[in-house]
């Protein structure tokens, strides 16, 4: 862990895009925000604020531009502890009581249901507590209905109209500050593969891709790695993103999500919905898993209710659902509570379908204590690819399951374990993988570009960078204050020099890439510490002789 108190300087390079002009502030250097400065300020000074990042070895990219914003809240007159924590303790920290934190660099809200996902996980009240999803303790009762709406609205267009109100809402209240949404940028070697199918978010590591991307030689076996471990193969736990990417080619599911975004049956081979209450689904026959059992209607109930019952990921997937009923050993209706617009998506798109037999006898025939907790190194599924073997410290071997009804065109895949970006691109560059599907950094890209033997896809992703307010303390508590350090975050710098271009400023906690559903009539705020200034002295803040902030005298 590593903890202290910001510098005043600017990296090279960034102070005149950032636009740090304090000149004149103290009376003597013709300042552009004109602000009130007094010797003996009637108002407490604002405390210390932490802000909270990732380590500089887990996320170089985020740990830098938080950096950039300290640097831009103390020439407004804040004094920064700048908190960079490596992966597992930052997690735990800006999650748990007792909250120490003041703003959050975070990247979240990936997933093909962005209302769910972000709107309701980030900012519904219901989501607020302990280890909960809304991190920052957003309250707001309309914004809490509309989104409860959005959920039950099945007209298309109506929904739309809901989730820009919420946007609205969000724009006002400004409990975070939207940043950008990169896009990845991943390598793969066009001397062995062609057509790859990256996806959004995804990019290179989507089920598309393993499943569609050709080999161009007799050599069909697909070497790969990203820079995040692999805990487990559980399709009760998708918390972890190198996990999910390894269980979307084991595991099936009833819908999954197509490149053009657009829920379509996969292990169903016909999804129909009789009203906004029951859907009928109807399984392919001759599906097997991977021990050659057959899959039933009867293995897709065990699997939403034995999730429901040990997976907290899964009991949300299967929230809406009222009962399930098996009319055959191939068809079964899903009854809901209330309609539910995310359903296909969310739900009979999100859940893997498991094998019965294997899984109602965990936890008690395997080594561990809860379902959620077992490695499950010897997964057993039913999706195109199959595990050979799992030694999580070192790869993953998987191969071609024939008896799929759409089996991938390579015959093997290898996912090998790397420690981080750096050691991944080390083993793509000596010819140990044949594709990264991880997004390469900034400073890599142009030596990539030049190499005749790599191709480099782009994808733009679904979650999004932003920085986080504590809603719980003073001085965030306070919507003045948020919507006035907003403009002190320095958006144009950090896509033009540390992404490199590589992304999209954004207003709206969305990825632009769901089209519709972002809102484009949005009040841009611009990134200029004068108006952070100007709008705290618009609100009766004053600053000390060392430009130094006070609350008001009246606070």
């Amino acid at each position: 862990m590593s903890s202290y108190t910001r510098r005043h300087t600017l990296k090279t390079g960034t102070a005149a895009a950032v636009g740090l002009s304090l000149a004149g502030c103290t009376g003597d250097n013709g300042a552009d925000a004109d602000v009130d400065v007094v010797s003996d300020p009637d108002g407490a000074p604002v405390e210390e604020i932490t802000l909270l990042s990732i380590a500089q070895g887990d996320a170089p990219a985020r740990y830098e531009y938080g950096q950039l914003f300290a640097d831009n809240l103390e020439e407004v007159g804040f004094e920064v502890e700048y908190d960079a924590q490596p992966t597992v303790e930052y997690l735990e920290a800006r999650a748990e009581p007792p909250y120490p934190w003041d703003i959050q660099v975070r990247r979240a809200g990936d997933g093909f249901e962005p209302a769910e996902a972000i709107f309701r996980g980030f900012f519904h009240s219901s989501n607020i507590g302990p280890g909960d999803s809304n991190l920052y303790a957003y309250e707001n009762d309309e914004v809490d209905e509309l989104i409860d709406e959005q959920a039950s609205e099945m007209d298309p267009d109506r929904r739309t109209e809901i989730l820009h109100e919420i946007q609205e809402h969000l724009r006002e209240d400004m409990p975070i500050v939207p940043l950008l949404v990169q896009e990845r940028i991943m390598p793969y070697n066009q001397e062995r593969f062609q057509n790859p199918v990256p996806i959004i978010e995804q990019g290179l590591g989507s089920f598309w891709n393993y499943l569609n991307i050709e080999p161009i030689g007799d050599d069909a076996h697909l070497r790969t790695t990203m820079a995040e471990d692999i805990n487990a193969l559980n399709p009760l736990d998708q918390t972890a993103r190198g996990d999910r990417e390894m269980l979307r080619l084991v595991y099936d599911r009833l819908v999954r999500v197509s490149p053009d975004l657009e829920p379509e049956p996969w292990a169903a081979s016909d999804v129909e919905t009789i009203d906004d209450t029951t859907i009928d689904v109807s399984l392919r026959e001759g599906m097997t898993f991977h021990d050659g059992e057959p899959v039933t209607a009867e293995d897709v109930q065990f699997s939403f209710e034995y999730g429901a019952e040990h997976s907290p990921t899964k009991e949300t997937r299967a929230e809406p659902i009222e009962s399930i009923d098996v009319e055959t050993d191939l068809d079964l209706v899903f009854n809901l509570e209330e309609p539910n617009a995310p359903f296909l998506t969310n739900a009979l798109g999100r859940v893997f379908i498991i094998p019965q037999h294997i899984w109602e006898d965990v936890p008690d025939d395997v080594e561990a204590e809860t379902p959620i907790d077992w490695q499950n190194a010897e997964a057993i599924g039913s999706g195109p690819f199959q595990v050979e073997s799992a030694d999580f410290a070192e790869q993953i071997q998987l191969s071609a399951y024939e008896d799929h009804f759409q089996p991938p065109n390579v015959d093997r895949l290898t996912r090998a374990v790397v420690s981080d970006v750096r050691a991944g691109i080390r083993a793509y560059e000596d010819d140990a993988v044949d594709m990264m599907s991880w997004e390469l950094p900034v400073d890599d890209l142009e030596r990539f570009e030049q190499e005749d033997e790599t191709a480099l896809e782009s994808s733009l992703m679904m979650s999004i960078h932003h920085m986080g307010y504590n809603l719980r303390e003073p001085p965030f508590d306070d919507v003045d204050v948020r919507q006035a350090v907003a403009h002190a975050v320095p958006q144009e710098t950090i896509i033009g020099t540390i992404y490199g271009g590589t992304g999209q400023v954004i207003h709206n906690p969305l990825s632009p890439g769901f089209d519709e559903w972002y809102w484009n009539d949005v009040d841009e705020f611009e990134s200029d510490t004068d108006v952070t200034m100007q709008m705290l002295d618009d609100v009766g803040f004053q600053w000390d002789d060392d430009m130094r902030l006070h609350y008001p005298p009246d606070y």
